[in-house]
């Protein structure tokens, strides 16, 4: 059935899990989030944001042991194509280069395979019902007397991709770091209990006027001399080496490295 006012894309994405045990909802409606999400990210990122389309997931049929779902483009243009190109049809190609590379299946040479944090998030979603044991998924694209075979994973083949693509995201997610000698740092707020993990905050005016996080290579003895000396650790200038982690490029923590020498501010 269409949809009034629009005009349906030549080329849909089918999607199939057969299953042993039931799939859980939230699990099965997170998969076509994916889907769906990833498709449209797919036509941002590559056609622009002013590309009117309206990616729908419609479930085309419910059989015992399987679901079977179809990913069909509706747009409101007489045409739903860019030039001589079908968004459906590259989509299904770009989902299978990206899972082909996570099996091992892809060309060896893979430094223009373009993906980010989110990416991998939308297809481990879209993978997650072929997890489970004795399940099996299958994704194809179809139309115009084509057909593009994009995955055919069984349970261990799923979990395996699953593991591959989370090991990636975590790559992506790793804070970028930079290293700086002797470095005049002191603490905007403090805690004196050495065995905390959180509430230390300090600032180096060299690198950044605002404050980061404060974490320590060695807790015994640079946070213990810091922190649990005689003098007031917020009345005090501390000559460090200081790692700098940045997430999404921009600064989050100050490690510490190694401590050079205490400033005591009294001295001054």
């Amino acid at each position: 059935m269409g949809i009034k006012g629009k005009v349906k894309n030549e080329y849909s994405i089918q999607y199939c899990i057969e299953y042993k045990d039931p799939i859980e909802i939230s699990e099965f409606t997170k998969s076509l989030n994916g889907f769906s999400n990833e498709y449209k990210k797919f036509v941002k990122d590559n056609y622009g944001q002013e590309f009117p389309v309206d990616a729908k997931l419609h479930i085309e049929k419910i059989e015992e042991g399987s679901v079977l779902a179809t990913l069909v483009e509706y747009q409101d243009l007489i045409l739903p194509f860019i030039g001589e190109v079908n968004t459906v049809w590259e989509f299904g190609k770009n989902l299978k280069t990206l899972y082909d590379h996570f099996l091992g299946n892809g060309s060896n040479n893979n430094n223009d395979l373009k993906y980010d944090v989110k990416d991998l998030q939308n297809i481990a979603d879209i993978l997650a019902p072929g997890t489970h044991k004795e399940n099996k998924i299958t994704i194809n694209v179809f139309g115009d007397h084509n057909n593009v075979p994009v995955l055919n994973a069984d349970s261990i083949e799923a979990s395996a991709l699953t593991h591959r693509i989370g090991e990636a995201k975590k790559l992506l997610e790793t804070p970028e770091k930079s290293i700086f000698k002797k470095q005049a740092f002191y603490f905007d707020q403090a805690k004196k209990d050495i065995g905390s993990k959180t509430g230390n905050y300090g600032i180096i005016e060299n690198l950044y006027p605002f404050r980061l996080k404060v974490i320590f290579e060695d807790d015994k003895l640079d946070k213990t001399a810091m922190l649990h000396g005689d003098h007031n650790p917020l009345m005090a200038t501390y000559i460090v080496d200081v790692e700098v982690q940045m997430v999404k490029e921009k600064p989050k923590i100050y490690k510490i490295l190694k401590l050079h020498e205490i400033i005591h501010d009294e001295e001054e």
